[in-house]
């Protein structure tokens, strides 16, 4: 008859478990800090991909209808399976989301407006759905492919950085858009249009944001 070994149990201490868990968090940063752009450069270049696709209302069945008719009619159009992707996120059908973005990305050719156009988009998709490492990668692409230095890059780092718990490193952002477009961020009239278009939480962000960064400049 075999004999089982006894299993030993490893007890860690509190000094030990103390060294883990800030070994798990030095990980967790340096991560974090990869591939971000950087806060140092001025971002006064336009980009004509970062235009928000019009996103259909999730409660519609009659143009949920039309958009999946027209799928079918050109399974191959990028802005379509993008517009899905959009529509997807907004029904809470999360799982397909990544799916569909990825779709939209092969249905794009390299290194056209089109592809730049769904990684801009799929980065707010994304971060919608409160996927911020999928987000971040994708305006990262948005950002590789543009090739200089898009003006909508530190407002959008701005928020996503703030929605993580990073407020140091969103005031950063938000420094770099105020000197980058004084007009736009560096003014109470010019943040107030900036922001019309975003969703009430995105708006709060950039608002406090640019409170703070008032507050600095005397």
């Amino acid at each position: 008859m075999a004999h089982l070994m006894p299993v030993k149990s490893v007890a860690f201490t509190l000094p030990v478990l103390a060294g883990l868990f800030a070994l798990a968090l030095q990980f967790s940063t340096a991560l974090h800090a990869q591939e971000l752009p950087p806060t140092e450069v001025a971002y006064v270049d336009q980009d004509p991909a970062a235009q928000r696709i019009q996103r259909i209302d999730a409660n519609d069945r009659s143009m949920r209808s039309t958009l999946e008719g027209a799928i079918r009619k050109d399974p191959g159009n990028a802005m379509l399976k993008l517009q899905n992707a959009a529509l997807l996120a907004d029904r809470g059908i999360r799982l397909r989301v990544a799916r569909e973005l990825s779709a939209a990305a092969r249905a794009s050719d390299e290194g056209s407006l089109n592809l730049r156009v769904v990684h801009y988009n799929a980065g707010w998709i994304l971060f919608d759905i409160g996927d911020y490492d999928g987000a971040q990668a994708h305006w990262m692409d948005a950002l590789r492919l543009h090739g200089g230095q898009p003006d909508w890059v530190p407002a959008a780092f701005a928020i996503l950085q703030w929605t993580r718990g990073y407020p140091q490193q969103a005031a950063d952002y938000y420094a770099a858009a105020a000197r980058s477009m004084p007009q736009r961020w560096g003014d109470a009239a010019g943040v107030e249009a900036a922001t019309a278009t975003l969703d009430a939480n995105q708006r709060f962000t950039l608002q406090s944001l640019f409170g703070e960064w008032q507050l600095n400049q005397r």
